[in-house]
C-alpha cells in the first residue's frame, strides 16, 4: 500500500474521512522522519570526513567507506527482494554511474576537506549539483530550460561567486583549492544524476545505485590497498575512528535506505526538496562540532546558491 491510499483509506468509527484528510497517516510521517533523518545523516558526513582525513588519507577513507556500506546495503535488497540481476548491456552504465560519484565525487569532496572548511564544501556540492544536473540534462537530453531556471542560474552563479571569493581571500590559496575541489565534486554529482536519469529504465534507483557502489569500490579497492593507508588504522585516536565508522555506515549505508524509502512513498519530485536541507545542516553541524564561522557574505552566497537551486528545480516541476 503507498502512502497516498494509506491516507485516504477508512477505518471504522466516527468521521474518518475528514480525520485522514485532515491529519497526515502516519506512514507518512515516518516518512518524511526517514528523509529528514536521511538529510540530516548525509549532513554530517561533512564534519566526520573532515575529522578522518586529518590523520587518514582520501583515498583509503572514501574507499573503506563504500566497502562496507556494501555490507548494509546488499543484503536489505535482498531481503526486499530487489537485488535483480544486471545485464551485459547493465555494465558500461553501472561502471560509469561508479567511476563518476564513488571515485570522482567521493574522493574529490574528501580531499577538498584536507584544504578548506568543511561548511564550504557543505554549501558549494550538495548546493549546487541540483542546479548543475539540470544545466547538463539541457545539455546532453536537450531539455528545455525556463527564463526562471536561468533568472535560477544566474542567482546560482552569483552565489557560488561569493563562496569562492569569500574563501580565497579568507585563507589564500589553500582554501581556494580546497573550494574547487568541491565545484568539480558537485560537477560530477549533476553529472551522475543526469547518467542515473538515462540508465535506470531497466534496473530500479536503489539497485542501480548499490550495483554503481559496488563497481566503483573495485575501482578503488587495489589503489587503496597499495596506497596502504590502511596501515595508520592502529594509530589513529578515538574521533578519527568514530568519524570513520560514521561514515561507512550512519553516513553511507543507512540514508541510501531511507531516502529510497521516501522515494518509494513520496515520489523524486516530492523527496528532492528534502535535500536543500543538506547545506543547511551541513554548515550547522560544521559550526557546532568543528567550530567554524561564516563571513556574511558566505551567508549571503549560500542564501542565493539555494534560492537558485529552489527556482530552478520550482520551474521544472512546474514543466
Amino acid at each position: 500500500m503507498n502512502v497516498g491510499e494509506t491516507g485516504l483509506a477508512a477505518d471504522s468509527g466516527p468521521g474518518p474521512a475528514s480525520r485522514t484528510r485532515d491529519q497526515p497517516s502516519p506512514d507518512l510521517l515516518l516518512t518524511y522522519a526517514l528523509l529528514l533523518l536521511a538529510v540530516a545523516l548525509w549532513a554530517g558526513t561533512w564534519v566526520a570526513g573532515k575529522l578522518a582525513v586529518q590523520q587518514l588519507s582520501p583515498l583509503f577513507v572514501g574507499t573503506a567507506r563504500y566497502v562496507v556500506s556494501l555490507a548494509v546495503l546488499l543484503p536489505w535488497l535482498a531481503y526486499q527482494r530487489q537485488l535483480t540481476a544486471f545485464g551485459r548491456r547493465d555494465v558500461g552504465p553501472l561502471f560509469g554511474l561508479g567511476l563518476t560519484y564513488v571515485v570522482g565525487v567521493n574522493l574529490l569532496y574528501l580531499s577538498g576537506l584536507q584544504f578548506a572548511p568543511a561548511s564550504d564544501g557543505a554549501l558549494l556540492a550538495p548546493g549546487l549539483s541540483p542546479i548543475l544536473s539540470v544545466g547538463l540534462a539541457a545539455l546532453a537530453l536537450h531539455e528545455r530550460l525556463t527564463r526562471g531556471q536561468g533568472v535560477g542560474f544566474g542567482l546560482a552563479l552569483v552565489g557560488l561567486a561569493f563562496l569562492l571569493g569569500v574563501g580565497g581571500a579568507a585563507e589564500g590559496g589553500a582554501r581556494l583549492l580546497g573550494n574547487l575541489l568541491y565545484l568539480g565534486s558537485a560537477v560530477l554529482w549533476g553529472l551522475q544524476t543526469v547518467l542515473v536519469r538515462v540508465h535506470t529504465y531497466r534496473l530500479s534507483p536503489a539497485v542501480t545505485s548499490s550495483y554503481s557502489i559496488l563497481f566503483g569500490s573495485l575501482v578503488l579497492l587495489p589503489f587503496a590497498l597499495l596506497d596502504g593507508g590502511w596501515r595508520a588504522l592502529g594509530a589513529v585516536d578515538a574521533p578519527t575512528w568514530l568519524s570513520f565508522l560514521y561514515l561507512a555506515l550512519p553516513g553511507t549505508g543507512l540514508p541510501v535506505l531511507f531516502w529510497f524509502q521516501g522515494i518509494q512513498r513520496l515520489g523524486v519530485a516530492r523527496s528532492s526538496v528534502f535535500s536543500y536541507l543538506i547545506p543547511v545542516f551541513g554548515v550547522a553541524l560544521s559550526m557546532v562540532f568543528l567550530d567554524e564561522r561564516l563571513h556574511l557574505l558566505q551567508f549571503l552566497g549560500g542564501a542565493l546558491v539555494l534560492g537558485g537551486v529552489a527556482l530552478v528545480n520550482r520551474n521544472r516541476l512546474e514543466n
